[in-house]
């Protein structure tokens, strides 16, 4: 019997025969958090992981990564992105990604489908309500928002197409 390791690289995580998983962790961090396309700066994607989240549910599978580039297949035909500055992917077809701030990602107006009327602003680390009440943002990530809400923390999951689903049943 031969003692011999042997691993395939899939994605960040390089899987070996023994059951052991290693996972790339600085390509994780270069490429995780919310992308602009450059030329319709309003279609976002989310790379969160080994995975593309687009706008519509459409997710794509990043197949091989480094700390610099990534790599997917669509139709049959695999494109590259390479990663420039920290905040910028370029594609190989010439598509350009620009990296949205974290905070940024989330300001501007946003209104209640639970609650008729009610409107909020989210700016500079806090949810500002129509009846000028404040409430601040407790830590915000690609994937969600915490807020202290009248000393209970209240948790937003928000998707890629915009839309913050919170623990209290609303949905902006």
């Amino acid at each position: 019997a031969s003692d011999a390791r042997a691993a395939c690289l899939d994605g960040s995580k390089l899987l070996w025969n023994d059951g052991e998983v290693w996972v790339h962790e600085d390509s994780i961090l270069a490429f995780d958090g919310l992308w602009s396309h450059v030329a319709m700066p309003e279609m976002r994607e989310l790379i969160k992981g080994d995975l593309i989240l687009g706008p519509g549910g459409t997710t794509i599978c990043i197949g091989f990564r480094t700390a610099t580039e990534i790599c997917v297949e669509l139709g049959n035909i695999v494109h590259r992105a390479r990663l420039e500055k920290q905040d910028r992917i370029v594609w190989d077809d010439g598509d350009l990604w620009q990296r949205v701030p974290r905070l940024e990602a989330f300001d501007g107006g946003w209104k209640s489908t639970k609650f008729a009327g009610h409107r909020f602003v989210i700016a500079d680390a806090m949810v500002y309500r129509s009846d000028g009440a404040r409430i601040q943002i407790v830590d915000i990530a690609w994937t969600h928002l915490l807020v202290d809400f009248a000393g209970r923390p209240l948790r937003g999951a928000v998707s890629v197409d915009g839309v913050i689903s919170w623990d209290c049943g609303d949905v902006w």
